[in-house]
């Protein structure tokens, strides 16, 4: 290896395929030093893409503002989000932070479902983005929180005192137009630039030596039953996601397509096993059928897909030619995220 690092033509390849990185903390903060500029992740239903440099600063905000609403290692942030960047950002966010990221399917539109979910989880900030209809995730959120629509809207936004769920600070909408409930903040104000002390610095930091705090968990919504996950570490995060980078043979040239729902742990997983890679993520709209999946492998050059097994063998017969290697699952997406994945070759 040293010979190599002396080589200066494969200097940084190099870099790139020794390292390994025990939490996602490490991961991120790597990704940004060998490649600060490279693009990084596209939103296509957002129009949105970020390099390396600006998405870590999101990230970093994100955390700030975590701190900023007296949030602490250990509490929870619940996102009821579609394939959005502030679904990707929260989890890192939560990553650098120490907080527990919970993703939930945004197919749940019932109260009495959700309900079951808030109980075991009790958040301290619920995160979620307005549906196609717009008021629905709204209306179920204003239901089972009736102190949101009582809340007065002030230039600091004050604490959501929920009886039903006593740990619930924040619930937090990612429309750029601001909620007509007075007790629902909107995303842009989490994003701080800076904080004094730097908490996130600190912590995560202190993260880098502690691969075993939690960090994510995901609820999955199927044939009138909820699907969840266990809690998952960072190293366990970051072990899957090099298992992930394995199989599709990323390296800092490939693009890789999502076409698995973002809340699921294996998508946010082929996320960090881009960030490990230097690759770039591609995250197509919530609205996902065959032929648009065809038709954004297409128009982004993707190089790797995680796709679903249905979708990997209807690409088998008309990959477009950029395509090389495909990952899926056979299992349940939720409670065995890494158990039975397939490639395939294209």
């Amino acid at each position: 290896i040293d010979r190599m690092l002396a080589f200066k033509g494969v200097k940084m390849m190099a870099v790139r395929n020794v390292r390994l990185a025990s939490t996602v903390v490490e991961c991120a903060r790597e990704a940004v030093k060998t490649l600060p500029y490279k693009n990084a992740v596209k939103f296509c239903g957002e129009k949105e893409h970020f390099n390396y440099t600006q998405f870590l600063d999101k990230i970093r905000m994100l955390s700030n503002g975590f701190y900023e609403l007296g949030m602490k290692p250990g509490d929870s942030v619940l996102t009821w989000t579609d394939n959005r960047s502030e679904t990707l950002a929260s989890f890192y966010a939560c990553a650098m932070t120490g907080l527990r990221c919970v993703t939930v399917d945004p197919s749940i539109k019932e109260a009495d479902v959700l309900v079951d979910i808030l109980r075991e989880v009790n958040p301290s900030t619920v995160i979620y983005n307005p549906s196609a209809k717009k008021d629905a995730r709204e209306g179920v959120l204003c239901e089972l929180v009736p102190e949101l629509a009582k809340a007065e809207r002030a230039v600091v936004q004050e604490p959501v005192h929920s009886r039903s769920f006593p740990k619930l600070r924040t619930v937090c909408s990612t429309s750029w137009e601001h909620s007509a409930v007075d007790g629902v903040l909107n995303f842009r104000a989490l994003l701080v630039d800076k904080t004094y002390p730097d908490l996130v610095a600190e912590v995560s930091k202190r993260l880098e030596k502690e691969p075993e705090t939690v960090l994510l968990r995901s609820y999955a919504y199927s044939e009138g039953k909820v699907w969840k996950s266990r809690d998952i570490t960072q190293k366990q995060v970051s072990d899957w996601a090099a298992r992930v980078a394995a199989k599709l043979e990323l390296t800092a040239d490939s693009v890789v397509c999502l076409d698995l729902p973002l809340f699921l742990p294996l998508s946010l997983v082929s996320a960090v096993a881009c960030m490990q890679k230097n690759a770039m993520l591609v995250v197509p709209a919530a609205e996902r059928c065959y032929a648009s999946t065809l038709e954004k492998v297409g128009k982004e050059n993707a190089t790797q897909i995680v796709t679903s097994e249905q979708n990997a063998a209807l690409l088998k017969h008309e990959a477009p030619a950029t395509l090389k290697m495909g990952l899926y699952p056979t299992e349940c997406g939720v409670c065995k995220p890494m158990t039975g994945l397939k490639t395939v070759s294209f």
